[in-house]
């Protein structure tokens, strides 16, 4: 049995307050430790390793949330370098960057559905925030891939054919007056990655402002700052430097967002995964040994995320915003 989504048998988030660390890796309770002269990298590795291991989260699954952000640049810098034309055709629609895009949104959609029916005698607020967030995602993940268009291979509507830039089954790219609702779309990733890294910050930093039963339910993991900052990063260029190769990485800070709120939700959810959930005061609650839930929705995620994929491509449709693809047979 795949030991993805095994308990840690650490505490979890809901329970007293974390001790004081600091970015050295330093822990008052001895949870991590490093030598004064540990490197850089170790000192932030042993740091996220302590935030994963208090949610009961592995910590390898820790590093890849937040060294893909990291290794996905680097490659697609020095594809861009070597392999300009190669460069263009994974970031563009209905390639893999895109599907990586759908099935984040699809899986964060599932567990935050699947962690609010868990949780849902544990408080109002925090039930409706991830209902909120599996809307949310639901909604995203339909527009990436405007809701299956080119799998199923159907029309636009006449109506909203006239008013899309695209001919496209969905709504970020209708044109509301001076303003495309495109560009509120991507207003709301950088505003939702500034909030990841303070959220972060605030509640899992090395000093956190916010803390308490509440916080610890809803705090966001040190290791899905990366992720955001990538988003961030991205804005601070392409506002700077517009050009092609920048606005085209704007699909892999996408990528590197949704994984960091992937992370973030499956920490709510392994916080939330007792027997007779709720804060842990004292004594060690009876734990499942390994829970499948999370592990068979991203199973199902990726059969449909391939399947869509296969349809997409045996339909051969070309994506209005794509028509170099035409050249590349």
């Amino acid at each position: 049995m795949p030991v993805l989504f095994r308990r840690s048998s650490a505490p979890t988030g809901t329970q007293e307050a974390a001790p004081s660390r600091t970015f050295s890796g330093e822990s008052t309770a001895g949870v991590v430790g490093a030598e004064p002269t540990a490197s850089m990298w170790r000192r932030w590795r042993a740091f996220t390793h302590a935030d994963a291991r208090r949610d009961g989260v592995p910590t390898w699954l820790a590093d890849v949330i937040w060294v893909t952000p990291i290794v996905g640049t680097l490659l697609l810098g020095a594809l861009y370098l070597t392999r300009r034309d190669a460069y263009y055709a994974v970031l563009r629609e209905d390639w893999p960057v895109e599907w990586a895009q759908f099935a984040l949104l699809l899986f964060i959609a599932v567990l935050a559905t699947i962690t609010a029916a868990r949780i849902r005698k544990h408080g109002a607020l925090i039930v409706g925030l991830l209902l909120t967030v599996a809307l949310g995602a639901l909604a995203l993940a339909g527009e990436e891939i405007s809701w299956a268009q080119r799998a199923l291979a159907f029309g636009t509507p006449p109506t909203l054919s006239e008013v899309n830039q695209q001919s496209e089954f969905n709504i970020h790219n209708i044109q509301s007056g001076s303003v495309p609702l495109q560009s509120i779309f991507k207003l709301f990733s950088f505003v939702l990655a500034v909030a990841g890294v303070t959220l972060a910050l605030l509640t899992r930093g090395p000093r956190p402002r916010l803390q308490g039963a509440f916080w610890s339910r809803l705090a966001v993991p040190s290791y899905t700052i990366v992720g955001s900052l990538t988003m961030i990063g991205y804005w601070a260029v392409v506002v700077v430097a517009p050009i092609s190769p920048v606005v085209r990485y704007q699909e892999w800070a996408e990528v590197s967002l949704y994984l960091a709120l992937a992370g973030y939700v499956y920490a709510i959810f392994a916080r939330h995964t007792l027997r007779g959930s709720g804060p842990v005061i004292a004594g060690r609650p009876t734990r499942d040994p390994i829970d499948t839930s999370a592990l068979v929705a991203l199973a199902v995620v990726v059969a449909l995320t391939v399947v869509l994929a296969a349809l997409t491509a045996y339909h051969g449709i070309i994506p209005e915003n794509a028509p170099e693809v035409r050249h590349l047979g």
